[in-house]
């Protein structure tokens, strides 16, 4: 009986111990990040989002795709400004930094005017958009990689003018690890 108290007692105590905490620890570990691809549909104040990534782990220097499909489930048409008239723009995609509020940088593309048209998304209609956004951002003294760690997402059919809040939109989330993590 010494020999189950000194030896066996603390081995099984420490065995039972040991498995509480990993089931305490699977149990709050958040499943928005167990890795794989994002697909949010959700319908938001007569707007469907279906928006996809690739993947909610992102390597630091790569680029991020986000497709965007929205569909007007209402009556009545939707005024949106949609860019320039050179450089479309159907979807407005902000991702920041959880911790610092840091925002990623899109990827620069075509040389665009800068007009701003307003156009209209009828009943049932899908606007769909593909942005690229980089893992960097921009700070007063220029680009610099973005810092590592969570980010929140959020999706939405641009603004009816300049001057109005944002719309509602879709939230995610996703993770900027450093390459070979």
């Amino acid at each position: 009986m010494t020999n189950f108290r000194r030896v066996l007692l603390p081995a099984l105590v420490a065995i039972v111990i040991a498995a509480v905490a990993a089931y305490l620890y699977e149990a709050n570990r958040s499943p928005a990040f167990e890795e794989g691809p994002i697909h949010i549909r959700q319908t938001v104040g007569g707007l469907a989002y279906d928006v996809r990534l690739a993947s909610n782990r992102i390597l630091a220097g790569d680029e991020i795709a986000v497709d965007v499909k929205i569909t007007n489930t209402g009556e009545k048409p939707i005024v949106y400004i949609s860019g320039s008239s050179s450089c479309p723009v159907h979807a407005v995609v902000d991702i920041a930094h959880r911790a610092t509020g840091a925002r990623l940088a899109e990827k620069p593309g075509a040389i665009c005017t800068a007009d701003l048209v307003a156009s209209e998304l009828k009943p049932g209609q899908t606007a769909d958009d593909r942005v690229l956004l980089t893992t960097s951002v921009w700070r007063s003294s220029g680009e610099e990689p973005a810092p590592l760690g969570d980010y929140e997402f959020a999706v939405a059919l641009p603004s009816e003018n300049e001057n109005a809040p944002a719309r509602s939109g879709v939230r995610g989330e996703l993770l900027i690890v450093q390459a070979g993590s």
